[in-house]
């Protein structure tokens, strides 16, 4: 592809980008109460629409060496921003009794999706390897059953939905400390620091990152209203499922995340998804 079609692209990916924060600020306020962390999602939509078209201005009339390179960086937040759109969508559909609010932020969750697998082409790099799903919600009612899937050192693992905060992208150093900052709001000194539970420090397991300087994290809600930061695998196909569970098994033998387990479920493959007790894990 000729240079000059990519930057023009990448200046389109800026505006679709400006253009879809836009939107979910919209549906941020019509969900009101419920929409508060859609509208973060917002917020940092514009941001990055902001850093695509500062590149695309570096790319027409400054810098251009590299320029692809950061672009590939983009299009990994905006997987990660459409990852955390679906996440409120379903915190939303849950909570508002209008179904038409998360039925219509599902629309640009999957908008920011589509302009993360577009931008990650235009990059001529394959930062993340498979395109990845977001589903729609069904019903309003019973949305506790869509679950997040995802892996520790290679181990499977899922969650529900309804107990993720969001997922983020930190720093390694961060996430080798027992404790992480992260936005939210802040104490005394401004800093807003959550407990860090690292099971690839724990066991010696083995990280699979994008980025070698920075490491996926799950922020889970724990029971009291806590929260707690989990190193995981990076996400690379289909992290978050809406369908029915199958019939709960023992862990198999060997698995060392067995005596964390609150649910196993039997995998197609043979292999096990495990749901962690974390609040069992922080507590005992």
């Amino acid at each position: 592809m000729e240079y000059e079609k990519k930057v023009w692209l990448l200046e389109q990916y800026a505006q679709k980008t400006w253009t879809v924060s836009l939107v979910l600020s919209q549906e941020a306020a019509r969900a009101g109460e419920h929409g508060k962390g859609f509208a973060v999602v917002a917020g940092e939509a514009r941001v990055l629409s902001k850093r695509l078209y500062d590149l695309a201005s570096e790319a027409r009339f400054g810098q251009q060496t590299g320029i692809f390179n950061a672009a590939a960086e983009m299009a990994l937040m905006q997987k990660f921003l459409s990852v955390n759109a679906a996440l409120e969508t379903a915190h939303a559909a849950f909570k508002h009794t209008d179904f038409n609010i998360p039925k219509s932020m599902s629309v640009f969750a999957e908008e920011l999706r589509i302009i993360a697998d577009e931008l990650n082409e235009l990059s001529g790099r394959r930062v993340f390897n498979k395109p990845f799903l977001l589903p729609e919600p069904a019903e309003p009612v019973g949305v506790s059953g869509i679950t997040f899937f995802y892996s520790i050192g290679g181990y499977p693992f899922y969650e529900d939905i309804l107990n993720i905060e969001e997922i983020c992208y930190l720093l390694k150093t961060d996430t080798e400390n027992e404790r992480v900052e992260i936005l939210g709001p802040r104490d005394e000194l401004g800093r807003h620091a959550i407990p860090c539970l690292n099971f690839y420090k724990r066991f010696g397991l083995e990280f699979v990152s994008f980025n070698p300087e920075r490491r996926t994290t799950m922020i889970i809600r724990l029971a009291g209203g806590s929260s707690l930061a989990v190193p995981i695998d990076d996400m690379d196909i289909n992290p978050i499922n809406l369908g029915k569970k199958g019939v709960p098994v023992p862990p198999q033998e060997g698995n060392i995340f067995a005596p964390y387990a609150k649910e196993c479920w039997n995998a197609v493959d043979g292999g096990q998804f495990i749901a962690l007790d974390f609040n069992r894990i922080m507590n005992g």
